[in-house]
């Protein structure tokens, strides 16, 4: 199992000036993080939109509809594209159980939903589901939940400028001074210094 989903995901910025219809189809896994304006997308559900500072993931089959700039005059979105193989593991029944359990990886990333919750969504007690997660990834929901946060604002401060207050936003954090901490602890450096090495590259 890929402990590490993130690192072998694509990453696109999108920006636009004025309002955009799209139609796009999802192949794979499409987490999108809202930076400015808003993105329509479309999925089984119906429509739904995605909005500033918030993170979406959009999953196989999902049609992107149309980008709108709203207040700002501005559309950004980061884009970070995620094989399903990557987050979930290879199963070999595809069942209500696993769907449930799809479900749940994908709210803990994009809402930083509490295990309680991702418990019921699997309709299992919390020590249950934290037994059957641990088995597939090897570390507790949190661990690897909270990793995967932090990787995608790695992500993030590596190949946009995009400043460190908004990506901690997007990473599910309040407070910037814990999710510069949070990062430190989980990388061993801050996230200026992962700033400062994209600078650097791009300058070299």
């Amino acid at each position: 199992m890929n402990n590490e989903p993130i690192a072998s995901a694509t990453l696109e910025f999108i920006s636009a000036d004025g309002d955009r219809e799209v139609d796009r189809i999802t192949s794979g896994y499409d987490l999108i993080c809202m930076v400015n304006g808003s993105c329509r997308y479309e999925d089984s559900r119906g429509m739904h939109e995605a909005t500033k500072n918030s993170i979406h993931i959009l999953t196989p089959g999902c049609r992107v509809r149309e980008y709108r700039v709203g207040s700002s005059g501005l559309f950004e979105q980061v884009l970070i594209s995620i094989e399903g193989d990557a987050l979930f593991g290879r199963v070999d029944c595809h069942d209500r159980e696993e769907e449930r359990f799809e479900e749940a990886i994908l709210r803990g990333i994009a809402e930083n939903t509490s295990i309680e919750e991702l418990a019921a969504i699997c309709c299992h007690s919390v020590s249950t589901f934290k037994r059957r997660f641990r088995e597939r990834y090897g570390t507790s929901p949190h661990r690897w939940l909270l990793a995967c946060r932090l990787d995608i604002a790695r992500r993030i401060l590596s190949e946009t400028r995009l400043p460190t207050n908004i990506i901690a936003t997007l990473a599910g954090f309040i407070n910037v001074s814990h999710f510069i901490a949070t990062y430190r602890r989980r990388f061993g450096y801050t996230p200026t210094h992962t700033m400062r090495q994209r600078h650097s590259l791009h300058n070299g």
